[in-house]
């Protein structure tokens, strides 16, 4: 392979045929440095790279203290940062120096910085303020073609902000860390879009923790979150160790979205549980159902079903015929077998409040292999409200939460006031379909 050397005395003629020199070769370069001048050996690579070395040499040359006691610094001058940023491959500003200077084995980080962001470089003089006003809408206003210029450089070179760089400078990195149980369950996927969309209206993103319900995973991903950073913390599942609901505080706030009841310290959002169940138990009362059976799912203490309360206590109320609840997994699966159970006793329901939609899908498929038809053989009415509730068969009358207006509240408060903790508790709504009877 064949090696030109192209000597740099500085201050002679050598030096004012650089650019030209490493301009014109398509061959690497390899930079050395002698008692007398630096030297620069070539073979096979881009001009662009070329370009580059030589205002490095020309940089570190120019900054150098040979006593070898101050560490280099930025270019101070406009013509400094000219000999440093050359505007294409083929131009290379002339400089000063003396013969005899050598290149230091290390050059400052702040050199670096300067040579290595190719953006910078293409937009001319005051070009740090003016890419800074261009892309973080900064104080300083600019001139459309300064703008144009900008943004075309941005586009050529690919440019993207650094958001640790940003982080680190406003201390926020734009994130909120959601922890949920699962998402394949119809309700914590629609809690989840809800939350990202009302994120998105703040210009937040999020970070998406499932604890598959392990013990040891809920601690893994509350940590993990915390130390990723996150703006905040939305849970909307039961962890095993409540400790981990108040893991790094008051450092980062948290919310607790689908809480009948609120908690100390935290800031809760929910929905009226109570008057939901209630509501749904009325309108299979007044369809004429006396025997309502419940469907639901395992809560440990300190949390309460008041679903199955609110149906328990209409039936106390009104005097009906009290049918053990099915408790089982909330799954499909959980309403599947549930179903079958209450089918299978002696004095059957005819009708049957779901603590979920979820469950009370499964439930319609058990009808189904029974025979029986809904709802004039049995009605069913149930909880949540998600999507997947309107395309089952037949579609469900259900009570809906209002997924929106939760997450809306719980992101809003922990971006404005994150201090301020309290409970708030939103109403729900009877969606009518023809489960329950009143589409006949």
């Amino acid at each position: 392979m064949k090696i030109r050397q192209v000597p740099v005395e500085r201050g002679g003629a050598a030096d004012s045929r650089l650019a030209v020199s490493l301009a014109h070769t398509s061959l690497p370069l390899l930079v050395t440095r002698s008692n007398r001048a630096a030297h620069f050996f070539s073979a096979a690579y881009d001009t662009d790279i070329l370009a580059t070395l030589a205002s490095l040499v020309t940089l570190a040359s120019r900054f150098h203290d040979p006593s070898g006691h101050r560490s280099l610094g930025r270019p101070s001058t406009s013509t400094d940062r000219e000999a440093c940023f050359p505007l294409s491959p083929s131009r290379c500003v002339r400089r000063r120096g003396r013969a005899g200077d050598h290149i230091p084995s290390r050059v400052s980080h702040h050199a670096f910085r300067e040579v290595e962001v190719p953006l910078e470089k293409q937009i001319g003089h005051d070009r740090q303020d003016r890419t800074q006003a261009v892309v973080n809408d900064g104080p300083r206003g600019v001139s459309a073609s300064t703008r144009a210029r900008v943004l075309t450089a941005i586009d050529r070179l690919g440019y993207r902000p650094n958001p640790n760089a940003r982080a680190l400078k406003t201390g926020s990195t734009g994130l909120i860390g959601v922890v949920v149980p699962e998402i394949l369950n119809a309700y914590y996927a629609e809690f989840v879009e809800a939350i990202d969309v009302a994120a998105q209206a703040r210009g937040s993103s999020l970070l998406l923790g499932i604890t598959h319900e392990d013990t040891d995973r809920e601690e893994y991903l509350v940590s993990s979150l915390v130390d990723r950073g996150v703006d905040s913390l939305i849970f909307n599942c039961r962890l095993s160790n409540e400790n981990l609901y108040r893991f790094g505080m008051p450092q980062t706030p948290r919310a607790l979205v689908d809480r009948v009841l609120p908690a100390s310290g935290l800031t809760t959002v929910g929905a009226d549980f109570t008057e939901g169940a209630r509501t749904a138990t009325m309108h299979l009362v007044g369809h004429g159902h006396r025997r309502i059976a419940y469907m639901g799912g395992p809560l440990f203490l300190p949390h309460i079903d008041l679903r199955r309360q609110a149906w328990d206590d209409v039936i106390h109320e009104l005097g009906l015929p009290r049918i053990p609840p099915a408790i089982t997994a909330w799954n499909r699966e959980g309403g599947y077998r549930a179903a079958l159970d209450l089918l299978e006793r002696a004095d059957p329901p005819t009708a049957i409040f779901a603590a979920s939609d979820f469950m009370a899908i499964g439930a319609l498929r058990a009808i189904h292999k029974r025979g029986l038809r809904i709802p004039e053989d049995i009605a069913v009415v149930s909880f949540d409200g998600t999507a997947e509730s309107s395309f089952s068969w037949p579609p469900l009358t259900t009570v809906r939460q209002p997924f929106e207006e939760m997450a809306r509240k719980a992101v809003d408060t922990l971006a404005d006031t994150p201090e301020e903790v309290g409970h708030t508790v939103f109403p729900m709504e009877l969606i009518v379909r023809e489960s329950c009877g009143c589409g006949l």
